[in-house]
């Protein structure tokens, strides 16, 4: 099992100013791949020296509401999503919805929770 996860992909946290909170990254060297348009207005920076990916995810939501700040998901990069999550399942995971497709970034991915009740997402 596991041969399945390959390694981490990305941290998504939520921050109070996604601009602020980048350019704080940028001056440790990481670098901006995109902003997302998809109504979040997250900001998806690169790791120095890596192709690991920090979200970050604005605390304040369209409809108003807040997310609380601090780390929203951690998400695991898989050789083959449809086998994680078959392998996840039948070892007592809960997944419950297969994988999806994220529009905004055109990737598929599905969560469980950890233990203390956090998300743990995996993709490919």
């Amino acid at each position: 099992m596991n041969e399945l996860v390959i390694g981490l992909d990305h941290i998504d946290i939520v921050v109070g100013d996604t601009e602020i909170a980048a350019e704080f990254f940028a001056k440790l060297g990481f670098s901006v791949v995109r902003r997302l348009g998809d109504g979040r207005g997250s900001i998806e920076l690169r790791f120095p020296g890596s192709d690991i990916i920090l979200e970050l995810t604005p605390s304040l939501r369209a409809d108003g509401s807040r997310l609380p700040l601090g780390l929203r998901h951690m998400a695991l990069r898989c050789s083959d999503l449809d086998a994680a999550v078959s392998a996840f399942t039948a070892a007592g995971l809960a997944i419950p919805e297969g994988p999806r497709l994220v529009a905004a970034t055109g990737r598929r991915v599905a969560n469980t929770t950890m233990p203390d009740n956090q998300v743990l997402q995996f993709t490919e």
